[in-house]
């Protein structure tokens, strides 16, 4: 049984006035995380990681001990859990995914064709209509059946981990609302991620399987029985969070460490072995999947983007390296400030169900308007694909013969043989945004306001959206905030310093401003340089990627607390920081 944090009411008064002040977004020396009231106390208990020592667990542990055979089927039963939930983890977040970019690749093809006709308002009023009514739908299942599937679950998931028991975190209805609202979500345009919540659904998978029964569908099988403890769930818990970190970006150790890094309190061997186990099962699923079942991979995750090593880097190079990295970690505190503010401000005003799906339906309209209309702001250029207007850099690859533009352009309302630059980062999928940006065989197809627009546009609307009643997560908007401010520092030093002009690769600073956003934002460091150094397939970068993930986290620091640790404040969680600082 957990203990309840349970005062008498004489005494609430009194805690209440010793109780320490909330900490702000300004006070960087404060680091352990203070409900708002004690009465938030009252709504979590803690976990058991330990076994409770008593007469009945002794008989068992001794009957153990005696029948050798008996401690064997239990670790047998364990690993077969572990391989089962990588098996179902790959092939899930695979459906995920797959369903999200079909639905919303259908509301471009159905749109594309009207604004190429001219037909302007049609489109408009179709693909706003379209966007607002798959959120619509999104906020009300979140706001009335199952509210603890808003957000990216990752606030929820270190709270767990740390030991803090969140109500409805591991139930069957989480699962299919949270489920339900990314796909839609991430659907209709919003820039929220799929990535989070995936890390959350495949922690519910490993947890829930571990326990062999529920209680939603009132049934348990009696050979689970000596798994249904806190020690063993929080295990498969942190299980589950590696195998969807690996599936989402393709990264195994990646996801091993972020578990051991970002989210839990407690460590062994066996955890590790079992751990990596998982997230190995699951990346090799998902693979498998992507691969068309023919066995040849290609691809490593939901989100992967090959870079080939055509494109180095020399040593000076570092330098505005770590310029773009110390700005990257100004960017991502002022990116924390701003959504520290307006979830504050959501937390104090938005109190009824009816406000936060409200506020989810004005979010979708903006977004929607500022996607379609922003791109009309641009005129037409040439289309890059086009052999006559091939340009072929110096130095950021090996000979012309293997130029082939990797820019997946969107005409919008272009002619033929012409593309709008801006529309090819906002009038498309994530995917397709991404894979723009971090493309290396590109001259300036991607323009510098086009980039500066879609910077701003990113920036603001990601900063006010997260937070607001429908799943999704932050990592995914984050690489597209970092990408295009990256990408947008290498065509300013090309034009500060025209003679070093083809030395500079635009998709290799996309990928330090990558990192750098992520580091000065989130402020993880192994985990995120392991994860980007398997998401690109590229170690060459290895080095800038470490020196750009610790300059942005410094940076970040000297101005405000990581992300998550802020929204776990605001939802008034316990949770116990590795180390208390002085103040």
């Amino acid at each position: 049984m957990g203990v309840k944090w349970n005062l008498p009411e004489r005494m609430r008064s009194g805690a209440q006035m010793l109780m320490p002040p909330i900490p702000s977004e300004s006070d960087s020396d404060i680091y352990t995380s203070v409900p708002e009231s004690v009465e938030s106390f009252n709504k979590v208990e803690s976990l058991d990681y330990d076994p409770i020592e008593n007469y009945p667990y002794r008989a068992f542990r001794q009957q153990v001990s005696r029948k050798p055979v008996e401690g064997i089927v239990i670790e047998l039963r364990k690993w077969c859990v572990t391989l089962i939930a990588g098996l179902i983890t790959g092939a899930f977040a695979y459906s995920l995914s797959r369903a999200a970019n079909k639905l919303a690749q259908v509301k471009f093809d159905i749109v594309s064709d009207w604004v190429l006709e001219g037909r302007t308002w049609v489109s408009y009023v179709t693909f706003t209509a379209f966007c607002v009514g798959l959120v619509t739908i999104s906020s009300i299942l979140v706001a009335y059946v199952e509210p603890v599937a808003a957000g990216s679950g990752i606030t929820e998931t270190k709270a767990f981990l740390n030991g803090a028991n969140v109500a409805h975190t591991i139930r069957i209805r989480t699962f299919v609302i949270t489920t339900i609202s990314t796909i839609l979500s991430n659907a209709a345009g919003l820039f929220l991620g799929k990535e989070e919540p995936i890390v959350r659904l495949s922690s519910i998978i490993a947890s829930g399987m571990s326990q062999g029964g529920s209680r939603t569908l009132r049934f348990g099988l009696k050979s689970f029985a000596t798994l249904r403890n806190d020690h063993e769930k929080r295990d498969f818990f942190a299980i589950g969070a590696a195998a969807g970190v690996s599936a989402a970006f393709g990264a195994p150790i990646g996801g091993v460490l972020f578990s051991l890094e970002e989210s839990s309190s407690f460590w062994n061997n066996d955890l590790t072995w079992r751990m990596f186990f998982c997230s190995v099962v699951s990346t090799f699923t998902l693979n498998f999947i992507l691969s068309g079942v023919k066995g040849t991979f290609s691809t490593a995750g939901l989100i992967s983007y090959k870079i080939s090593n055509e494109a180095g880097y020399q040593l000076l190079d570092v330098v505005p390296f770590i310029f773009v990295a110390a700005l990257g970690g100004v960017l991502g505190a002022a990116f924390n400030s701003l959504n520290n503010r307006v979830a504050r401000a959501r937390t104090k005003y938005l109190t009824s169900r009816h406000a936060r799906v409200i506020e989810a339906i004005l979010m979708s309209l903006i977004t929607a308007t500022a996607i379609f209309t922003l791109p009309m702001i641009f005129p037409c250029r040439s289309d890059p694909k086009t052999p006559a207007t091939r340009v072929c850099p110096a130095v950021c690859f090996i000979g012309c013969q293997s130029f082939n533009n990797q820019i997946e352009t969107v005409s919008f309302s272009c002619d033929s043989g012409h593309f709008n630059p801006a529309a090819s980062m906002l009038f498309s999928t994530q995917d397709t945004a991404l894979k723009n940006l971090f493309s290396r065989k590109t001259g300036d197809e991607l323009t510098l306001p086009a980039l500066l627009l879609h910077l701003c546009a990113t920036f603001l609307l990601t900063a006010v959206t997260y937070g607001t009643s429908v799943a999704g997560g932050l990592f995914a908007p984050l690489i597209l905030i970092g990408s295009s401010y990256g990408r947008l520092c290498a065509r300013i030093l090309q034009l500060i310093v025209p003679a070093y002009k083809h030395h500079i690769c635009p998709g290799v600073y996309a990928l330090i401003g990558t990192s750098s956003m992520l580091g000065g934002s989130l402020r993880m460091t192994i985990s995120l340089t392991i994860i980007l150094v398997e998401l690109t397939n590229d170690i060459t970068y290895l080095m800038p990627l470490m020196i750009s993930v610790m300059v942005s986290k410094w940076v970040g620091d000297l101005f405000n607390r990581p992300l998550y640790n802020q929204h776990i404040d605001i939802m008034s969680l316990p949770f116990l920081e590795p180390s208390l600082k002085e103040f």
